[in-house]
């Protein structure tokens, strides 16, 4: 794994920090993972990753330095419906530990309930709905806190704060804990046939609606917290069986913001 960003925090500190606010972040890493499917129902899995990191920059809360980290992975997952309805169970999480090969200890984990519920078989109109929630404790490194909002590394849609502005990362609320409610509304307008390219037989083009709703919260009072941010907008789907390519527009109905993004998503 290799990391180079551009950081400006400025947009989302609760102090101003002035030039500090900017910093680059660099890593290399590995990470070695298993996943385990007894039953259609039910996965598990776990590894191990180690990353070399090389931040620079002058907010030590934030571990803006060398300290290197070796973290162990786990996640796994409980489907307890799975007709016209739909939902399934996911955590997911790291402990990192000096004993692990690294300088830092943190933890952190993400749970989440996603639900489906079939409308219409005829048309494919599905309504989904996901509520996330996660927190951490311990040394958290910049690039561990949680991120909400359209981001290369997470997948906590915030569908009208884009992370980055600029060629700069860090401009969409982050913390070291979050509630996070997505809602979809989805409906088949085609089936694009790709005779077998790439191995997919076809993509399924939707038109979505959908509405988020999230909060941060930060123990160590470094990045703004409290503010209940709510993105509503509309776009395409782009789906095989197991990704879909989003685009969208999005709109900020607490502070304005408008967007346009395409991105990729893993399809639970």
């Amino acid at each position: 794994m290799w990391r180079s960003e551009r950081w400006d925090v400025a947009p989302v500190l609760q102090n101003d920090a002035g030039a500090n606010s900017r910093f680059l972040y660099k890593s290399t890493g590995a990470r070695a993972e298993f996943k385990y499917i007894p039953h259609f129902r039910f996965d598990f899995g776990g590894g191990f990753e180690y990353t070399n990191r090389a931040a620079n920059g002058s907010l030590p809360q934030l571990y803006l330095d060398s300290s290197n980290s070796g973290k162990v992975l786990y996640q796994a997952s409980v489907r307890l419906a799975d007709s016209r309805y739909q939902n399934r169970i996911h955590a997911e999480g790291v402990v990192a530990r000096k004993s692990l090969l690294g300088d830092l200890d943190y933890s952190t984990v993400t749970v989440e309930l996603n639900n489906r519920f079939l409308i219409s078989k005829d048309s494919n109109t599905v309504f989904s709905w996901t509520i996330r929630g996660g927190t951490s404790d311990g040394q958290l490194p910049v690039e561990e806190y949680f991120v909400l909002g359209l981001d290369m590394h997470a997948g906590n849609l915030l569908r009208a704060h884009p992370a980055s502005d600029h060629g700069h990362y860090g401009n969409a609320p982050m913390g070291t804990g979050f509630a996070l409610s997505n809602m979809d509304l989805e409906r088949r307008i085609a089936i694009l046939p790709l005779f077998n390219t790439l191995n997919l037989p076809y993509l399924d083009v939707k038109a979505q609606v959908f509405l988020d709703s999230g909060q941060t919260m930060d123990r160590t009072n470094i990045f703004k917290e409290g503010t209940l941010y709510f993105d509503t907008g509309a776009g395409l789907k782009f789906e095989t069986s197991t990704r879909s390519f989003n685009l969208i527009y999005g709109k900020s109905l607490r502070d304005g913001r408008n967007v346009f993004y395409g991105y990729f998503q893993k399809r639970w």
